[in-house]
């Protein structure tokens, strides 16, 4: 509830490229809720994400066929999305995957065992140092910091994470807190309770 999601729709709003003097056009924004692959495991994962994108490339009949091929295999990988980043790349396009919720993914569940989390996080590190890595942007959401909920370090490999740049959302301001309690019926002073109960976190 401090905005992880809000801040990846965000992300996606074609105005904010143009802001910043991107074009939207050219990436494939993908946001992937990973709470809504179910059952989740690595196969799932990459499916979703392949059928994600051949939603927002649609008029591109050469980029879907060859998306459809690859989702066209029973078992899909890491690298059914590296040929797909890669055939992007000869489309001058790239990839933009937003991962909400990443803490599902680093968690055990039915299929997804730890060595599952080990290989899928390990995949992910791959594609985020490859050749592909000009086409492939990755911004993930979770409630705590990588290194607190991911699968233990060993001393003869290096962090599954450290192709990522951390960055915590902080609380409300003052100013956004009151914007966010403007016009709710309160007293001053039960505005102020919630306020230091909640410590700044919208929700």
């Amino acid at each position: 509830g401090i905005g992880k999601t809000s801040f990846l729709e965000y992300l996606r709003l074609p105005e904010v490229w143009r802001i910043h003097a991107l074009e939207p056009e050219q990436a494939v924004v993908i946001l992937v809720p990973c709470f809504a692959v179910v059952p989740f495991n690595r196969s799932n994962f990459w499916r979703f994400i392949l059928e994600q994108i051949n939603l927002k490339i649609l008029g591109n009949q050469e980029l879907i066929q060859f998306v459809n091929l690859q989702l066209q295999q029973e078992i899909l990988k890491a690298r059914n999305l590296r040929a797909v980043l890669q055939e992007l790349g000869k489309h001058e396009r790239y990839l933009v995957l937003l991962l909400d919720d990443y803490d599902v993914a680093l968690q055990v569940s039915g299929e997804h065992t730890n060595n599952d989390i080990e290989q899928l996080v390990s995949e992910i590190r791959s594609l985020a140092v490859s050749e592909e890595r000009q086409n492939l942007s990755i911004v993930v959401t979770t409630s705590r910091r990588l290194n607190e909920i991911g699968p233990n370090l060993t001393p003869e490999k290096s962090p599954w994470y450290n192709h990522y740049v951390f960055r915590q959302l902080k609380p409300l301001s003052n100013e956004e807190a009151n914007t966010v309690l403007a016009g709710l019926p309160m007293t001053p002073e039960l505005r102020d309770g919630i306020r230091q109960i909640a410590d700044g976190n919208p929700a």
